[in-house]
């Protein structure tokens, strides 16, 4: 087993476990989406080359908005909301992670 599969393991054992925890305290359809959105980061970790150009989309807008829907539908679903508030408070969260990309973006590209 090379040390790529045992990262992804363990990645795909934290989203496992994330979202048995979110199935225990809210609705099996949050569990189901806490898994949608994990395997968009289990698929940017699936090399050592793949990760390292996804930290650097970290500076696109629409990528950070992207992290920010993961943050707070798994941030308010682990406190128990059914999926339509979680998916309503998520996209608050995707505003604000839109708006801190684009700060990130006007950073790294300072000349």
């Amino acid at each position: 087993m090379g040390k790529n599969t045992f990262f992804q393991l363990i990645i795909g054992g934290l989203i496992g476990i994330i979202a048995y925890q979110i199935y225990e305290n809210s609705q099996i359809l949050n569990a189901l989406a806490i898994i949608l959105l994990g395997t968009l980061l289990f698929y940017s970790f699936r090399s050592k080359i793949v990760a390292w150009t996804s930290i650097k989309l970290l500076q696109q807008p629409h990528i950070m908005a992207l992290i920010g829907i993961g943050l707070g539908f798994t941030y308010i679903s682990y406190n128990g909301f059914s999926f339509w508030p979680s998916t309503f408070f998520s996209v608050g969260t995707a505003l604000i992670g839109f708006a801190i990309g684009i700060v990130i973006y006007g950073l790294w590209n300072l000349r």
